[in-house]
This record gives structure tokens, C-alpha cells and sequence, in this order.
């Protein structure tokens, strides 16, 4: 591998990863082979195709920053938060829950309060119960009080705040967690005042 990567050669291999989306296998290799040059020597280039007018190619690029270095990814992948489109924020809000940085919590916040498309809001929710982060407690307190607007899906911030909250306090109020990392809802109506009681404790006593 020669020391300099060109842009057009990363160009090539987004559009190899688009090809690849119904191929794991080599999109993975692709991946790895990436992953072994570095963030340092990828990311300044990859990061010129966070600006790209396509959306498509804007959600690939953070994924592929994420899939090569998910920690060094967060300061590229926060600035798409304020993507002009709801799409490309929520495929970040998902990345920062996977991620789980707590670097990510004051800008997934201003999200959840402001953010004019409620699967946003509701996606901001659920990677601020990934991060897991107590500081989080009020804000997901008052989405579950306040924010009822439902998205495509059905969800609203209600019920993704309320599970959020469950995931920080690490119970099961919401959901029913199994040692293999499945869940499943919980049948019977989520006591919130419980919830939110429990919650505020715990941000209290942090």
C-alpha cells in the first residue's frame, strides 16, 4: 500500500461499499482493509465526503468512519446532527448509540428537546439510553412528559424516552432483558411514575 491515499482511490471504494450493501462478505473485507491504513491516514479524506449533496453518500461515509473507529469517529459524525436532512441524523443518532460516547450527550440533548422531526427526537432518545449517562435523566424525563408526536414508524418520544430511562437505570420497566442481549416489551403498562421517580434518584445521587 503506497503512503499517500488518494481521494479518488477512497471514491473508488465507497462506490465498491454501495455496490456491497447486499454483500457481506466482501463489504466486510473491504472494511478490515480499510480499518488497517488507519483512521489517521483515512479520516481527513473520508471527512471531505461528509459534505457531499447526496444523502446516500453522506450516511455511507459516517458508517464507514464508524465501522473503521468508532471512538475517533464521534468529533466527524456529531457536525451531522445538524444534517439539513432528518435521514442523515438519524443514521447518527444510531451510530452514536452504538457507539455510546459521552462526548455525544450534550449535542443528542439539544436533538431530543429541538429537533423538528420526531423520529429524530425519538432516535436521539435511544442513543442517549445507550450512552447510558445519569446527566441524561431530565431532559429524557421531559420528552416522556411533554413530547407526543408520533413518527413514521408509530414510536413517539414518550415511549422511546421511557425506554431510554429503563436502559440507564439498567431495569425492566419497558423491557424485558435476556442474558443474550434480546429483549422483548414487557406486557404489562410501564408504571412511569415509578420510572421517573427511580430516575431522579439516581441523577440525584450521582
Amino acid at each position: 500500500m503506497e503512503d499517500s491515499i488518494q481521494p479518488n482511490e477512497l471514491h473508488d471504494w465507497l462506490a465498491q461499499l454501495r455496490d456491497f450493501r447486499s454483500d457481506r462478505e466482501s463489504r466486510e473485507s473491504l472494511i478490515a482493509r480499510m480499518r488497517s491504513i488507519g483512521a489517521a491516514r483515512l479520516f481527513p479524506i473520508l471527512g471531505r465526503y461528509l459534505s457531499d449533496e447526496d444523502s446516500e453518500v453522506r450516511c455511507l461515509v459516517a458508517e464507514t468512519l464508524f465501522r473503521i473507529d468508532p471512538s475517533a469517529s464521534v468529533d466527524l459524525l456529531l457536525p451531522l446532527l445538524d444534517d439539513p436532512e432528518w435521514v442523515v441524523r438519524v443514521e447518527i443518532c444510531g451510530l452514536l448509540h452504538d457507539i455510546a460516547d459521552q462526548r455525544a450527550i450534550q449535542t443528542l440533548l439539544e436533538k431530543l428537546k429541538s429537533d423538528p422531526n420526531p423520529m429524530v427526537r425519538n432516535t436521539a432518545a435511544y442513543a442517549l439510553g445507550g450512552i447510558g449517562s445519569p446527566d441524561a435523566i431530565p431532559a429524557l424525563i421531559k420528552a416522556l412528559d411533554d413530547d407526543h408526536e408520533y413518527d413514521e414508524l408509530g414510536h413517539s418520544a414518550t415511549s422511546c424516552a421511557a425506554t431510554a430511562l429503563d436502559k440507564i437505570l439498567k431495569t425492566n420497566h419497558t423491557q424485558i432483558a435476556f442474558p443474550n442481549g434480546l429483549c422483548t416489551m414487557q406486557p404489562n403498562p410501564t408504571d412511569l411514575g415509578r420510572l421517573k421517580s427511580e430516575a431522579m434518584d439516581l441523577y440525584r445521587n450521582q
